[in-house]
């Protein structure tokens, strides 16, 4: 199996049937046209100098508060974004073998969910999929968090124009007090979308045992799943919402939910790659300063649904995470730390380049400049 440290040596001649690529992309051309037929542009630039590596910056990296002593933020305005009226209901919830995924409805949206990112680009990033990574694909001054949250987006509405814009917050472990309603909604869709691909394996399990081996799954698989689905029951979290789930179900979505959590207004900003085959080059990053911090029973939640992922059509346990060393129950599917470089163009924007209206980042900007970690710029 193909994980994220391999992603550079895949090769693929049909990337709508390539095991090593985690997203089958061409069921997304119609968003992301280039991607049809597109080879592999991953490298492994972790320790690598070469000249393709500093040529091609690739994703993820180390975000160094520092920076702001070798290059200023030069974006004329913060970020803004419009939260669409699209149904929580109609968004298509995904285990894929590397990341939790929840993609936009394609009906049922009269207005879209965007943002709008400023150094020079005219139109507004349409959002696509939010993706849920465990743990945090980037560092923050060398930390790594415990998940990162990474919102993508594709910029305006010509087909042959199309680049990508990814906003990330990055989640730290809390206490069960920073348990979020809305998060909860996502995890009970993809544990929906868990128990379905057991009861259709069940399903098949049934014909195969009443003698009809088509697509029967695995032996070994069968074997160990419930002979009836009234024996496949879900666990229940732990009951601690302020007010009962069904009654924010079927609201007009807020995709951009993840923001106000976070309490920031300041971010990182660099050019990249995506963090998946074929890694594309285009990628425009943006990375919030401020982790979002969640209550560890949903952080486990999120990671024992990766673990434990079934493929939908082998019915095996599939996932291209790694084991994490000391936890057997757990999987990193994050891609390794690729090396900083001058063509990443990596920038730190915050307190000196716009106001927040967010208190906590108020209280930040009166530290102190060393307490914060920058410097000013020097040319």
């Amino acid at each position: 199996n193909f994980g994220p440290a391999d992603w550079s040596e895949v090769g693929c001649d049909d990337i709508a049937k390539c095991p090593g690529w985690p997203t089958n992309w061409a069921e997304r051309s119609d968003y992301i046209p280039y991607y049809q037929g597109m080879p592999n542009t991953c490298l492994d630039c972790s320790e690598s100098n070469s000249k393709e590596c500093r040529d091609s910056p690739q994703s993820p990296i180390d975000l160094d508060t520092g920076i702001t002593a070798i290059r200023e933020c030069k974006d004329w305005h913060k970020m803004t974004f419009q939260t669409g009226n699209c149904r929580f209901n109609k968004m298509n919830f995904e285990i894929l073998p590397h990341v939790l995924r929840a993609g936009q409805p394609e009906t049922g949206c009269q207005i879209n969910p965007c943002v709008d990112f400023s150094f020079g680009f005219a139109e507004e990033w349409l959002l696509r999929h939010t993706d849920i990574s465990l743990p945090s694909q980037h560092t923050l001054n060398g930390k790594r968090f415990a998940g990162e949250v990474i919102l993508t987006h594709v910029l305006g509405v010509n087909v042959s124009n199309k680049e990508i814009g990814n906003v990330s917050w990055l989640l730290e472990v809390g206490t069960e007090v920073d348990f979020y309603d809305f998060l909860e909604l996502y995890i009970r869709r993809w544990r929906n979308v868990a128990k379905k691909t057991v009861r259709d394996c069940i399903k098949r399990r049934r014909m195969k045992e009443n003698g009809n081996p088509l697509h029967a799954p695995p032996v070994r698989l069968l074997e160990s799943l419930p002979l009836s689905e009234t024996n496949y029951t879900e666990p229940e979290p732990m009951d601690v919402l302020s007010r009962p789930f069904f009654d924010c179900r079927q609201r007009k979505f807020h995709p951009y939910d993840w923001w106000d959590e976070a309490q920031t207004e300041y971010y990182f900003r660099y050019e990249g790659s995506l963090t998946e085959p074929p890694c594309v080059r285009t990628a425009h990053w943006r990375v919030m300063r401020r982790p979002i911090r969640v209550a560890p029973s949903q952080i486990r939640a999120l990671e024992k649904l990766l673990a434990e992922r079934i493929d939908p059509d082998t019915c095996e346990a599939y996932t291209a995470g790694r084991p994490r060393d000391g936890d057997t129950t757990a999987v990193d599917v994050n891609r390794p730390l690729q090396k900083y470089r001058h063509t990443h163009k990596l920038v730190y924007c915050e307190c000196v380049d716009w106001k927040s209206r967010f208190r906590v980042d108020g209280e930040y900007c009166s530290f102190p400049m060393e307490v914060r970690g920058v410097s000013n710029f020097t040319n």
